[in-house]
């Protein structure tokens, strides 16, 4: 049967993770097989609690899943060894699970974020976004800016060139915004505030000084003792192996 109900566990773990360190994701609308085919999630008004002299770059494994209905997703989880500790998934055999990739690490308030479609569910309100038509989702929220730094360092950069600008990335609200569905014309912009510099709400403050650090997340994304470097069993694998137990 293999290990499939400690892997159920750490599934339902890590589902509890998730919800705790909410990432801020600017995305798009796929088809079942995981093609993008459309945009969403554009545009994202925030305020960043780290500076980007604080924030962290770290290198992490992205581990291969698929669920029940056949679309595959992938979970990214921390490379030991650029903590000169043994990685369960360096020495893989499987290259799409050996190989690394470097990933941005900032945490930042999210005012509200804008959609190209509507949420049937939570009827968004509808806004006019420079002459398009937008659905607000209002978030209010400290979310994780998890984002890799894009070809040639381009959206690194970004965060940079602002922070030596103004120096720092925290006195001010600014908007991230996403264009393009595609990985090869995806383009990400981050763009000041015209206000310029602004007073943060005590509010907004308390929920900032109350939110998880980034070593708590760090720590999270980190491969559990006794981790191996293969893929776990899929939802559908486990699904399969208990109806086989009562055929």
């Amino acid at each position: 049967m293999g290990n499939w109900k400690a892997n159920r566990e750490k599934d339902r773990e890590r589902s509890q993770f998730d919800n705790k360190f909410e990432v801020l994701k600017l995305k798009c609308v796929t088809a079942a097989g995981g093609t993008p085919i459309a945009e969403d999630a554009k545009v994202a008004r925030i305020r960043f609690i780290t500076d980007a002299a604080d924030a962290e770059s770290m290198w992490v494994h992205a581990i291969p899943k698929r669920t029940r209905l056949g679309k595959m997703f992938s979970t990214d989880y921390y490379c030991l060894a650029q903590d000169n500790l043994e990685c369960p998934y360096c020495s893989n055999l499987n290259k799409d699970i050996s190989k690394v990739k470097r990933k941005l690490l900032f945490k930042v308030y999210v005012y509200y974020v804008l959609h190209v479609s509507n949420n049937a569910e939570k009827s968004w309100e509808q806004v006019d976004y420079f002459g398009t038509k937008m659905f607000k989702e209002q978030v209010n929220a400290v979310r994780f800016l998890y984002q890799g730094p894009g070809f040639n360092n381009s959206v690194e950069n970004k965060f940079l060139n602002w922070e030596k600008r103004f120096k720092t990335l925290t006195d001010r609200d600014y908007e991230w915004t996403r264009e393009g569905f595609t990985m090869s014309e995806t383009v990400y912009d981050l763009v000041p505030d015209d206000a310029g510099k602004s007073p943060v709400s005590d509010e907004v403050k308390t929920v900032m000084d109350a939110s998880p650090s980034l070593q708590e997340f760090i720590d999270n994304m980190k491969p559990s003792a006794g981790q191996t470097g293969t893929v776990e069993e899929t939802e559908a694998d486990i699904e399969k192996q208990v109806d086989d137990m009562f055929k």
